[in-house]
């Protein structure tokens, strides 16, 4: 059973190491450059913001990676977590809603269809304004998508187009003879050159298609959008702020313009009552001076 399973071992390392010969020449073979179906993958462990992982991919010929199913996200999961032992939580992917919000497209300019956002994600509230804007694969929520502000620093996946296979063709030798020529085709052997090869049998996911000057405009665009919403709610702010305090300034004035009434109708009372006195005490002094003349 130890001898199958360790045959069966050496099995997966080799046709790995064959598909790993298709991969482009300039990159790095080692544990961090893996296969799944027509594609090459770069686990790049340097955390960088979102646009820069873009054109750090796209320097290699590459983008960043495209999670179009299930079966890609299983392998990209499993890669990082059996594989690699992955020591971030938060990868880059290809995701973005840069163009128009919350209308998330990959970075070969195709829809996201097959998504695996978390529950809560994408998210845009109403009293925000909206710049969380690339996709982020967070291996603390189970590798379920997160949308995150662009400018944040994390690890991300680079992907590559597999060159096609080096294949041999032969062709027979064959003689004709006639009564004036003689034609004779010798056996030729060609080799596809895997430079030419990609050049003529462009990538589906062409990187050259991908609208990166358009994206940096509409990241700018957004940045410009987010600063206008924040001068408008501090104008609001502002404003409330001053009619609250105009408010409570006129109900101060208001209580001490009452103030000052009270005690100017107390202060009538007081010299009315002291005028009734007197003119009671004079009244009272006329009688007895009569009194007494009798």
């Amino acid at each position: 059973m130890f001898s199958v399973s360790v045959l069966l071992v050496g099995i997966l390392v080799l046709i790995e190491g064959s598909a790993l010969d298709r991969c482009p020449s300039h990159l790095h073979r080692n544990r961090y450059l893996k296969t799944y179906r027509n594609s090459c993958f770069e686990f790049v462990n340097i955390e960088v913001g979102w646009s820069e992982a873009r054109d750090l991919c796209k320097s290699e010929r590459g983008h960043l990676v495209v999670i179009p199913d299930q079966g890609t996200q299983d392998f990209i999961y499993r890669s990082l977590t059996r594989d690699l032992r992955w020591n971030r939580n938060g990868v880059w992917i290809g995701a973005h809603d840069l163009i128009t919000e919350m209308e998330w497209y990959w970075i070969t300019n195709r829809s996201v269809i097959w998504e695996n956002f978390a529950s809560d994600q994408p998210s845009c509230p109403w009293w925000s304004s909206c710049l969380e804007d690339c996709g982020n694969l967070r291996l603390d929520d189970g590798g379920r998508w997160h949308d995150y502000r662009c400018k944040l620093k994390y690890s991300y996946i680079c992907q590559y187009a597999m060159l096609p296979p080096t294949t041999t063709t032969m062709t027979t030798t064959t003689t004709t003879t006639t009564t004036t020529t003689a034609e004779k085709t010798t056996g030729v052997v060609t080799r596809t050159n895997p430079t030419d090869a990609r050049k003529t049998n462009p990538s589906e996911h062409d990187i050259t298609k991908s609208p990166s000057l358009t994206l940096m405009q509409h990241e700018d665009e957004k940045l410009s959008a987010g600063a206008l919403a924040g001068i408008i709610v501090a104008v609001i702010l502002v404003f409330v702020a001053g009619i609250i305090l105009g408010a409570i300034f006129c109900r101060r004035q208001r209580r001490s313009k009452c103030k000052d009434e009270t005690l100017d109708t107390r202060n009538v009372d007081t010299s009315n009552a002291s005028s009734k006195t007197e003119t009671e005490n004079l009244y009272a002094e006329l009688n007895s001076s009569t009194s007494m003349q009798l």
